[in-house]
């Protein structure tokens, strides 16, 4: 009976270290690409009053970002499709 409580533990312990992992990993993708691409449209707001190097760098960061959240969103959607 040991045995299969161990088991049983272990298990608990891997799906908690996972969702610990995915929590602070990639956080939640879909309030990540919001945030992004809020932040995105404010700079290009503010850039279409008054121009900033610094601000177009700022917004060329953020939409690789955003790009990159877009592609983990669509492996994310991918997995999912396939698991059912």
């Amino acid at each position: 009976m040991e045995y299969g409580s161990n088991l049983i533990n272990a298990i608990n312990d891997f799906t908690h270290n996972v969702k610990t992992w995915n929590k602070e990993t990639f956080g939640n993708i879909f309030k990540r690409k919001r945030n992004l691409l809020t932040c995105i449209e404010g700079l290009q707001k503010s850039q279409a009053q008054f121009y900033s190097h610094n601000l177009f760098l700022l917004e060329k960061d953020l939409i690789t970002q955003y790009n990159a959240t877009l592609f983990q969103e669509k492996l994310l959607w991918f997995q999912k499709s396939s698991v059912k």
